[in-house]
Parts: structure tokens; sequence; C-alpha cells
């Protein structure tokens, strides 16, 4: 497998300044919103100002210091976010100078970095034939560095999607959290997943499946005449010509779509489509906009 080509700064920073221009209420704000922390904490005390509730003011403190003092409260967050990321041989693959899977790499690592931003927890779960990595859920800058050296790691790569195998040993591993969030191309899913899906997302207020699809996992290109293709699971390969199956192929790739989006939408579950030529930053962006105004 080639070294990964994957700009971790460029799209964290991409990221932040969004989210500043937005006066913080597009990423970080719509995301810390949708969750409340278990309690309240004691920050610190500052001088009383006129824009102030009077409720606010602590008087014992006030009589302390010889001024009118309010006391600052923290809401306590320490969130667990749990990422399971596909590393299978088909999210190695781009027609693009994009592999599917360095677009995944950029992704988890700037939600990561925004999410321990705002004090929660971040874990991760790498998954091809089975469970190849797992990353207990911590929180600090500590731990992004744990998550992207896992996420850059060759040796959590390549092989089939088991699917179900992988869901499976979650259950057992994942205690609860407040948000899942599922990154995969979701190709070559074998019948019966969608059970494990069901008993995994149920210990989580929140899931998100992310399907990442290259431009060629639903369009065959025009024009090129017959070409040699290889399953990148079992090596086999076959000749075709695109421009005699175009049709049936863009079918079925939609109707894969539809039917990944069922099962998620069947367990109250979100679903976001994103594909490796557009940027991630907006459609993020807009999913926690979103679910913060059916909240309200």
């Amino acid at each position: 497998m080639r070294e990964f080509k994957v700009n971790l700064i460029s799209q964290i920073t991409k990221l932040d300044v969004f989210t500043k221009r937005q006066l913080e209420s597009s990423y970080a704000g719509n995301y810390q919103s949708l969750f409340k922390g278990p309690g309240i904490e004691f920050d610190r005390y500052r001088k009383y100002d006129q824009s102030d509730d009077a409720h606010m003011i602590d008087w014992k403190a006030s009589l302390r210091s010889g001024d009118v003092m309010v006391k600052v409260s923290v809401e306590e967050r320490n969130l667990d976010v749990f990422f399971v990321v596909d590393t299978s041989s088909t999210m190695s693959f781009g027609s693009t100078e994009k592999l599917k899977n360095e677009y995944v790499i950029e992704l988890v690592a700037s939600l990561a970095f925004g999410i321990l931003q705002v004090g929660d927890r971040v874990g991760l779960a790498m998954i091809n034939e089975g469970l190849k990595k797992f990353v207990s859920p911590s929180s600090g800058q500590k731990q992004f560095h744990v998550v992207t050296k896992a996420l850059l790691n060759p040796e959590y790569y390549e092989g089939r999607l088991n699917f179900a195998r992988s869901l499976r040993h979650l259950t057992s591993t994942i205690k609860t959290g407040k948000l899942l969030i599922i990154i995969s191309d979701f190709l070559g899913l074998e019948p019966g997943w969608e059970k494990y899906f069901e008993v995994l997302s149920a210990k989580f207020e929140v899931v998100l499946g992310v399907m990442v699809r290259d431009p060629r996992d639903y369009a065959l290109p025009h024009g090129v005449g017959s070409i040699l293709v290889e399953d990148p699971t079992n090596g086999e390969k076959m000749e075709i010509n695109p421009s005699e199956i175009q049709v049936q192929y863009a079918q079925a790739a939609e109707e894969k779509l539809k039917e990944v989006q069922h099962i998620f939408s069947r367990y109250k579950s979100n679903f976001l489509c994103l594909d490796t030529t557009q940027s991630f930053v907006n459609p993020m962006i807009r999913y926690f906009a979103t679910r913060k105004m059916r909240m309200l």
C-alpha cells in the first residue's frame, strides 16, 4: 500500500477558521449544543458586570474580596464520541488524487480535533476482516496524537470487510456513549449485519453513518473502451466495456445507497453521503446545524 497523502493541518485549520468566522456557531458550537453534560461544575470567580443577573452574585466571595463577585460555572462535558472506520481494501481505491481512506483520515482527524477541543472524549475502532485496532475513549491533546497515529498506520489497512463480525465484536467491547460515527463505503456487506448494528447503535444517544464514495463507486467512465478491472478483496480480474453497463451500474449503486440509508433510518440513525472530490467541512457543519434545529 502506498504512503498516505494527507494534510491534517490544512483540513483542521480550514474547519477551525470556518468555525470562528461563524462566531463559533457552525461546527463546534452546534455539535456542543447537541449534548448536555452530566452536570455543572465551578470554574472561577470574576467581578460583577451590570449585564450580569444579580442572582449570580456570590455574597461570601464578595465579602472576602471587597468587590462584588459572581460565580462562573461550566458544563461538565466528558462525553464519549466513538468513530468506527472501515479500513478494508475497497477503501484504498481512488480515481482521483485522494484515496477514500485518505479522505477518511482527514475527516476523522478533523472531527476528533474539534470534539477534543470542547472537552469530550474520543474513541476509535478500525475494522476490516475484524477489529484491527481499538482506541479507548479519552480526552486531551495526547488522545489526538494516539488517534492520528493509529489512522496513519498502514498495518491496520487492507483486507475484505466483514462488517457483521466487526460490529459483533464492538457490541461486547463498547459500553455506552453519546455519539457513534460509522465511516465506510459500505461495499461488500454480507447479509445479517444489521442485527449487530441494531445492538451497537442502541448503546449511543446519536448514531451517524457516513458513506464515503469515489466518483467511480456510482458512475463508470465514458468513452474509454474496454478496461480491465480487479476486485480489491480477492484479486479477481474482469474485462468490461463501461459503455455497455453504465446504466445498470449506476442503478445498482443507487440501490445500494438506498439500502444502507433504509437500515440506518430503521434504527433511527442519521446518514450522510460524502464524495471524495468535495470537502467534508460544509456537509458536516450542515449536519450538526440541521440536527440542532430539529431539537429546538
